[in-house]
């Protein structure tokens, strides 16, 4: 089984990633300013410059719109520290974990750790007292950014309809980070990954990067 990483980087510390296997490619999407020229010398990293636009969202979609064709069999598409949202990242990279990349399957604390606490406080801004077996697998929308992340997500329902999501199957995970294989990834034909794409370079549609975090259930893991 070939295995790549697909990161999406700003200004994060990124030296974590020389201790990966040297077996998985690492695909290194960087939209800051740091020097990773380090990296050139290692020879499974590829980088790559892209525009500040449309945060992780955008940069996975973007890698397989230019790689469709030549997907590894299983890949991860993560955030430059994916420890903030899955503090056993590594553990499920050296497993081949499947799916949402986060501590509470479907739905996972902002705070980043497997805290009870902390994760209630999250969800009891909207939801009251529910426990992490109440909400898994459920329908929730992010309570801080509510009203733009239903315009948004209705929006690209809308116009994307080859992606077949009903709008009452919205799922909330606040995390960015899943992992899928080539199989599911080209369940979806290249042309519907374009529109998804295009559509961070709408400026009349804002918050198109959470609404896309909400929708990846549906579509890196269709």
């Amino acid at each position: 089984m070939i295995k790549s990483i697909v990161i999406s980087h700003y200004n994060e510390d990124i030296e974590w990633i020389s201790n990966i296997d040297k077996s998985i490619r690492i695909y290194l999407y960087t939209k800051g300013s740091q020097d990773l020229s380090f990296f050139n010398k290692i020879e499974n990293i590829k980088i790559y410059n892209l525009q500040n636009v449309g945060k992780e969202q955008q940069t996975y979609f973007y890698h397989i719109v230019n790689n469709y064709n030549s997907l590894e069999d299983l890949m991860y598409f993560i955030q430059a520290n994916p420890f903030e949202h899955c503090i056993d990242f590594l553990d499920k990279l050296n497993n081949n974990f499947i799916g949402p990349l986060s501590d509470f399957n479907l739905i996972t604390s902002i705070y980043g750790q497997p805290d009870e606490t902390k994760y209630k406080r999250h969800i009891d801004h909207k939801y009251g007292n529910a426990l992490p077996s109440d909400i898994i697998g459920n329908i929730f929308i992010d309570p801080w950014n509510e009203d733009v992340s239903l315009y948004t997500i209705n929006y690209i329902i809308d116009v994307i309809p080859e992606l077949n999501i009903k709008k009452e199957n919205w799922i909330y995970n606040a995390n960015g980070l899943y992992s899928s294989t080539r199989e599911k990834i080209q369940k979806i034909p290249k042309s519907v990954y374009d529109k998804c794409l295009s559509i961070f370079y709408d400026s009349n549609i804002n918050m198109t990067e959470y609404a896309f975090e909400r929708l990846q259930k549906f579509i890196l893991l269709k």
